[in-house]
């Protein structure tokens, strides 16, 4: 019997397990999931080789992310037909850190590509319940979550990571649920027993989560309307039954008694509607029968709500308190007493909202211990410094890219992954001592004595280079502990020793590239250094790392109405700013000058405010662009932006592909319309820059 069978790409047909005309394709495999390896253990990495015929030759490279490394050979696949062959790839690496790997297999007249990457990180700390460290683990979207093992193996990628703590969703999909003739509840949790037992055996403690309302349980079963992520209408509504969904809890909460102690409530009900459509005082009442049924199953159970997004208390862009009303209503009608743990999400990037929410709960008599469900950041350094656990989102990169994830959708390891070991393994489960502003740099210190640990962030860096100039080390001056070593550690894990006498030394410190960011997922701005007392200076060693041309706005010509301003972090430390209620007859325009170093093709970014906030309702001002007097471009809805480079705290903004003569340009730029909600001009525009297209 035929059938067809998808391959890591390669659409193989497959007759009683032979192989019929198949393309030759080339990957990686090893052992261990990912290639995901700790320092001072093999690395067996082999190429395998399927499809084609004949031996083949594979070329490799091995290249180190963010430093100039790179280790080249070739290996030999035997075969004697077209079958699936493994050859071991002799990777000599330096030492810990990300590296990419490319393949180059060649059998008769065949070619075939394949890429991966390795990471070698620092060992583990022993698990504990303790631990601030944290993983959400949901698998969809990618064929590898359908492996056999997939729990397994993704336990197992956590474990090494040095991550303690893990979420796992009830999705619907994720366990059945059903009515019998008699009545009677049928429950099927084999899957998420699975799942459970393979994340505790990985050492792994678990906050479970009920996140959606079953169909056959809802007081909407047949309404399929569907917005956002949060699935069809009738998970998102409350149960048609209380007595029925308090049976249901109550039956997961005591199957799962000796392996889930924390359950959480729901996800974002913020009044969007995404994930719970209801009143407030509805949710208030949802949780509260969830609450009491988890107790029922396990009365030594510790329940945790709501996952409320971490600006819910700030205006939205309408500049109206939706959310915030609905909250404070939640709480006004009860919500909170019956709680253990109070979550919310994607603080660390915005923390000044946690002291928001700490004087809601104050507010309403509540004194409860904050955790972070769902964050983006991969060293979440204000949620650390401020005792919050942190569940790190994204796992898996499924569509969403831009929260970083660890693994690429192929379960590729990403430089995410050696941050994040690297910060687990140092910081791990220290307590925060205090921090300090020093020359641009946040300075977190961890622990005390010869347990401390320093970790330094680039993120506040108030002397922001130009755009495409980065940080390749800092000029570090300290005490050191006495008798102690003093190493410092980049975000990747790769170390030097420091000179523990002089108490001077330069620590690896990268501030990612536009091309790094652009084409992979980069490592936080962040570097550690153990064994000391006390920094005493800091200064960033700029190394200018791109072939972009940049053009600061605040040198140009622009209309009435803008100002130059001093903004901090942003391409040379000043802005363009309007903020203008009146509309003049000229407009408002602001025009710079660009010079192309050769003909050809370039990208061309915008700098200043992220242009994702064109998207409806818009925070800010549309306008229209263009080169030399020539047709116009328009920025009237979201464009893609790319975050994490250095000079640009809200990203940089793609505007197009140009095609330009050597020599110099005109950029002008000419605002459509107010931020309608605030009936003004409105527009940071700090910098044009060109990327050449490769």
């Amino acid at each position: 019997m035929l059938r067809r069978k998808t391959v890591h790409g390669t659409l193989m047909v497959l007759c009683t397990g032979l192989v019929l005309n198949a393309a030759l394709s080339v990957r990686t495999v090893s052992t261990r999931p990912s290639l995901l390896f700790t320092e001072n253990e093999p690395y067996p990495v082999k190429a395998l080789v399927s499809g084609g015929a004949g031996t083949a030759a594979v070329d490799f490279t091995v290249r180190s992310t963010g430093r100039a490394w790179t280790q080249k050979g070739t290996v030999t696949v035997t075969r004697t037909g077209g079958e699936n062959a493994e050859a071991l790839l002799p990777i000599q690496l330096p030492g810990r850190g990300h590296y990419s790997i490319e393949l180059n297999a060649r059998a008769g007249d065949e070619r075939a590509k394949g890429r991966s990457a390795i990471a070698v990180v620092l060992a583990p700390n022993p698990v504990t319940e303790a631990s601030p460290w944290g993983m959400m683990w949901v698998p969809m979207g990618s064929p590898y979550s359908k492996k056999d093992n997939v729990d397994t193996e993704i336990a197992e990628v956590m474990a090494i990571m040095g991550t303690a703590w893990v979420r796992v969703n009830f999705w619907e999909s994720t366990y059945k649920v059903s009515i019998n003739e008699k009545g009677e509840m049928v429950l099927d949790l084999s899957a998420m027993k699975n799942r459970i037992k393979a994340m505790r055996k990985a050492g792994l403690h678990i906050m479970g989560e009920f996140i959606m309302t079953p169909r056959v349980l809802s007081s909407r079963p047949d309404d399929l309307t569907t917005r956002g992520d949060g699935g069809a209408m009738y998970c998102r509504v409350r149960p048609a039954d209380w007595g029925r969904w308090e049976e249901m809890i109550s039956r997961i909460a005591r199957e799962f008694k000796d392996d889930i102690g924390v359950w959480e409530i729901w996800n974002e009900p913020d009044g969007l509607q995404n994930y719970f459509v209801g009143t407030s005082e509805g949710f208030v009442e949802l949780v509260d029968h969830t609450a009491k049924a988890i107790r029922a199953g396990n009365p030594n159970a510790k329940v945790a709500s709501a996952g409320f997004v971490g600006d819910s208390l700030r205006k939205d862009p309408l500049g109206k308190d939706v959310r915030r009303q609905n909250i404070e209503a939640m709480f006004n009608t009860g919500f909170g007493k019956q709680l253990d743990i109070f979550t919310f999400h994607y603080t660390d990037e915005h923390p000044s909202v946690i002291e928001d929410w700490r004087a809601l709960l104050n507010k309403h008599g509540l004194t409860l211990p904050i955790w972070n469900s769902e964050e983006r950041s991969v060293v979440p350094l204000e949620n650390l410094s401020r005792g919050i656990r942190s569940f790190k989102f994204l796992l898996i990169g499924y569509e969403y890219a831009n929260y970083i994830p660890i693994l690429q959708k192929d379960w590729t390891v990403t430089p995410a992954a050696a941050a994040y070991a690297t910060a687990a393994r140092l910081i791990g489960s220290r307590p925060f001592v205090r921090r300090e502003e020093l020359s641009g740099f946040t300075i977190y210190y961890f622990g005390t004595g010869k347990d401390s640990v320093a970790a330094i962030s680039g993120n506040s860096g108030g002397k922001a280079p130009t755009l495409f100039q980065s940080y390749d080390s800092l000029e570090v001056a300290l005490e050191a502990q006495q008798g102690m070593r003093v190493s410092g550690y980049d975000a990747l894990g790769r170390s030097v020793e420091l000179d523990a006498g002089s108490g001077r030394g330069n620590v690896p410190f990268r501030i990612a590239s536009y091309y790094d960011i652009k084409n992979t997922f980069v490592p936080p701005p962040v570097c550690f250094i153990t064994g000391l007392k006390d920094i005493t200076s800091l200064k960033g060693l700029v190394t200018s790392l791109e072939n972009g041309i940049v053009a600061e706005a605040e040198n140009g010509k622009y209309s009435g109405g803008w100002s130059v301003v001093q903004k901090d972090n942003f391409s040379g430390g000043k802005i363009l700013n309007i903020w203008a209620a009146d509309t003049p007859d000229a407009g408002y325009w602001a025009e710079l000058k660009l010079t192309a170093p050769a003909a050809g093709k370039y990208e061309l970014l915008f700098c200043g405010n992220s242009l994702a906030r064109l998207k409806p309702i818009r925070s800010l001002s549309s306008f229209a662009w263009s080169i030399d007097g020539g047709p116009e471009g328009y920025a009237t809805n979201v464009l893609p932006v790319v975050d994490g480079i250095a000079g640009a705290p809200e990203g940089l903004s793609i505007l197009g592909t140009v095609d330009l003569s050597e020599g110099e340009h005109t950029f002008r730029l000419r605002l459509l319309e107010p931020w309608e909600a605030q009936k003004r001009w409105a527009l940071w525009f700090d910098a044009i820059a060109l990327m050449p297209v490769e």
